[in-house]
């Protein structure tokens, strides 16, 4: 409910889900060009995801995006169901929105620094910074993120961090997340909005889309980020 309100605050027009039913996504844009469609999860609240068998082995930040690749994939599940039953089509936009606030460690978002965002590792191969240093000088020589494909669990399974370089997933549009709940809302709604644009999309949202919190998106090895902040004659 938080979403549609913070979408019509920003202009969007939804659609009635009278036509569906109880079966479709959550949310429906309106355009005159196509309808986007947004599937809503709040994650860390399933017993049966990928961080089930969470231990003392597992590193912190690995715990948290387990919950959010959990998430991910279940949604993503839904989608081709939706596809295979011709609630929409495979040329409409499709998002996944998650809410991360009911994740145990999860940090909100803090788009003050450079820092690559725990959903956006959910979703590329981007593991641990690290910083090379000359031993003799103790001068940095390199910085960056190291490069992680998947997380390997202790019990052996292998789950996969790279969806959005795969044309497996191109039909996600996009993920929007946000780690605010009842109790921690935002002094604007929308301004707790992470928005990540999938690189490899077939149905791609045009840059600026959302128009709230923070953009994220990825042109060749280069991240850009954008942050949208409401001001009293709109946004900028």
């Amino acid at each position: 409910m938080y979403l549609a309100v913070t979408l019509l605050d920003l202009g969007f027009e939804l659609h009635p889900r009278t036509e569906l039913g109880d079966k479709g996504p959550d949310i429906c844009i309106s355009s005159a060009e196509t309808n986007i469609w947004i599937e809503a999860i709040a994650c860390g609240i399933s017993p049966n995801d990928d961080a089930e068998s969470e231990n003392e082995s597992e590193p912190v930040d690995e715990q948290v995006i387990l919950r959010y690749t959990s998430a991910i994939a279940e949604k993503f599940r839904q989608y081709r169901e939706y596809l295979n039953t011709g609630i929409l089509s495979s040329s409409e936009p499709y998002l996944i929105a998650i809410n991360g606030s009911r994740v145990p460690f999860s940090l909100p978002v803090d788009n003050s620094y450079d820092k690559i965002p725990d959903i956006i590792k959910a979703v590329m191969p981007y593991g641990d910074y690290t910083e090379v240093v000359d031993r003799d000088t103790m001068k940095t020589l390199k910085t960056g993120y190291s490069y992680r494909a998947e997380i390997v669990k202790p019990s052996g399974n292998k789950v996969a961090t790279n969806i959005f370089l795969s044309q497996e997933y191109a039909g996600i549009s996009a993920i929007l997340f946000s780690n605010i709940d009842i109790s921690n809302l935002p002094d604007k709604d929308g301004n707790d909005l992470l928005f990540f644009r999938n690189p490899t999309a077939i149905n791609p949202l045009p840059i600026g889309w959302l128009k709230a919190g923070c953009e994220y998106r990825l042109e060749g090895n280069k991240f850009f980020k954008k942050r949208w902040q409401w001001v009293n004659s709109g946004i900028q």
